[in-house]
């Protein structure tokens, strides 16, 4: 709720928490990198999402799911429009296409 009010750092925090608590749920890490990006933390995004493919917390197609998201946000961020197009394009995004949305971004 609090990433739709666009409260970011908020939810981060909270989301924090609630992965110390429950490291093995998934949709914690998933919405964490969500905040990631929105806040335009690139870097960090791709850290949890290794420590995350670490775990094993969710589904190798999540993380891989998370992983083209997350390029596509950070390629489009930098305007390199190109790069986005190639990533969405790629096998390993194209394998997901209901998705990964570039337009919406």
């Amino acid at each position: 709720m609090l990433t739709l009010l666009g409260r970011y750092e908020e939810a981060e925090r909270e989301l924090l928490l609630a992965v110390r608590v429950k490291p093995d749920f998934c949709p914690s890490w998933i919405h964490l990198v969500s905040c990631d990006l929105d806040l335009g933390k690139f870097d960090q995004a791709r850290r949890r999402l290794a420590e995350l493919n670490e775990l094993g917390a969710c589904k190798p197609e999540m993380v891989t799911i998370q992983a083209c998201r997350s390029e596509l946000r950070e390629t489009l961020h930098r305007g390199d429009f190109a790069a986005a197009w190639a990533k969405a394009s790629s096998e390993d995004c194209r394998a997901h296409p209901d998705e990964v949305l570039v337009l919406r971004y």
